[in-house]
């Protein structure tokens, strides 16, 4: 089921519903919601809501754009995404953007999750004289 997980995070806009990952990966919608439940022990609808919420945390806190644009880069209607966000993490999309940047705490990055190769830190190069 990794691979399906890591579909998902790349594909997130994308899939709106299980029908449209079925689709996409070209299986049985029944038999992907049945494995992916067996194996993690949550439905494949709910894992994807609560991801796009997590993607939406991140939006929040790290940057500006408005809460419309953050649900339509999701592929949710505003008024969805709001709903959504409020009953998973118990706060609107403003309360929650507020009180982190109040805190000037943001979502973290574990370094497990970072493509170390695909970050290079170099010093400039030495200005000629």
């Amino acid at each position: 089921m990794i691979d399906i997980k890591k579909y998902l995070e790349f594909h997130l806009s994308d899939i709106t519903t299980v029908g449209d990952l079925a689709r996409h990966l070209k299986v049985s919608a029944e038999t992907l919601r049945k494995n992916f439940r067996r194996t993690e022990r949550i439905s494949l609808g709910q894992y994807i809501l609560k991801l796009k919420v997590e993607v939406m945390k991140e939006y929040l806190v790290i940057g500006d754009d408005p809460c419309n644009w953050i649900c339509g880069s999701l592929n949710i209607r505003e008024d969805t995404g709001a709903k959504l966000f409020k009953r998973y993490t118990g706060e609107t999309m403003i309360q929650y953007r507020n009180r982190h940047r109040e805190n000037g705490i943001g979502p973290m990055i574990q370094s497990d999750e970072l493509n170390t190769e695909a970050i290079s830190i170099s010093k400039p190069p030495a200005k000629k004289k």
